[in-house]
């Protein structure tokens, strides 16, 4: 997560709590203030990345395979879409760290 906002620019990604794939397309559009928008709430402009981030961390709490779709509108980005993947868990309780190793698999398997 954290190279990827290196890449980017904007600090949005939850560090080590995600435990779904996001999907992250960036959309370089010249002339606009910045913003973001989720696929699930696809009327609503996010301008404040604190605000990104805390929907990604809200969203992507409980294991689930379904990704999470997020677009960001700015003219400071080049078009490119990336998948940020939850951290393989060593240790964890339920058979949580064999859950998030799957969802990984099936993705990067692709």
């Amino acid at each position: 997560s954290s190279v990827l906002e290196c890449l980017i620019g904007k600090n949005f990604l939850p560090k080590g709590i995600t435990c779904r794939p996001l999907i992250v397309k960036l959309n370089q559009v010249d002339g606009i203030k910045e913003y973001a928008m989720f696929s699930h709430q696809p009327s609503k402009k996010y301008t404040c990345f604190a605000e990104v981030k805390a929907e990604i961390a809200r969203c992507s709490s409980e294991i689930s395979d379904v990704p999470v779709h997020l677009s960001i509108f700015a003219s400071d980005v080049v078009n490119l879409t990336f998948i940020d993947l939850p951290g393989l868990r060593k240790f964890a309780v339920d058979g949580t760290a064999q859950k998030i190793e799957n969802i990984v698999r099936a993705f990067i398997e692709k």
